[in-house]
């Protein structure tokens, strides 16, 4: 367990460089001296990474460092040609080239060295995170990610449930979310979270303006405090009229 955690904690720096001992901790549900641990371990292995202290510290990664797949085993790295999201999934939002390309050259090193006997993961092993009885619609969902990822506020056309016409209104997105084979906007409007079905928006523009997102908040955890939102209060209460001849006192 805690191999693993030291690789996504390796992984999620390279991708941020610089993130706190209180995020990374909320990530892994730990506490932030076991990150802090963690990050003691990594910098013992000869990755450099090290605490910046005061405020606004932070964990950091030298950004000129790459992970290398060498210090993966076969094992780890032929979990990463299997783990993630379908080829399909990705073309929807542009990147099945990238998705493509990206496996193949995990698949070339996971089997490097392997025994001709045994099989490649990929080939025993499938996770197909799509529902049943799906109609297999195709949605272009490159400008919705497109603004994420230049954090750009977005003009939306909305139709809620029971509407025949769309509402417009504008948007703060932290980005794109699939689940159960639905894709979902996750955004901020009026600095309050919302969750968009993109099935329901009829219509989508990308403003010049900057996306006014909470700067304590990333997609993720957006979607955790929605998700919260979203589960019912444990247990029923119910309140029933009974003729008083029909109890028995």
């Amino acid at each position: 367990m805690k191999s693993s955690r030291l690789l996504s904690i390796l992984l999620l720096l390279q991708t941020h460089e610089r993130m706190t001992s209180k995020e990374l901790a909320r990530r892994f549900e730990v506490s932030p001296r076991t990150i802090l641990r963690d990050v003691e371990a990594l910098s013992a292995a000869g990755i450099p990474v090290h605490t910046e202290q005061g405020r606004g510290g932070a964990i950091v990664l030298d950004r000129r460092s790459r992970l290398d797949v060498a210090r993966l085993d076969p094992a780890e790295l032929q979990l990463l040609t299997v783990a993630g999201l379908e080829a399909n999934l990705f073309e929807q939002v542009g990147l099945q080239a990238v998705h493509t390309s990206a496996r193949e050259k995990l698949a070339a090193v996971a089997t490097r060295g392997q025994a001709p006997t045994t099989s490649p993961m990929s080939e025993v092993l499938l996770i197909d995170p799509s529902g049943w009885f799906t109609t297999g619609q195709e949605l272009d969902l490159t400008g919705l990610l497109a603004a994420a990822r230049e954090r750009r506020r977005i003009l939306l056309r909305y139709r809620r449930s029971g509407e025949a016409i769309g509402q417009w209104l504008t948007a703060d997105p932290y980005g794109l979310v699939n689940k159960a084979s639905s894709w979902y906007l996750v955004a901020d409007v009026d600095g309050q979270p919302r969750l968009f079905n993109t099935s329901r928006i009829e219509d989508c523009e990308s403003l010049t303006d900057t996306a006014a997102v909470r700067p304590d908040c990333d997609l993720r955890s957006v979607w955790r405090d929605l998700l919260a939102s979203f589960h019912p209060e444990p247990g029923v209460e119910v309140h029933a009229l009974l003729r008083s001849t029909r109890l028995d006192l």
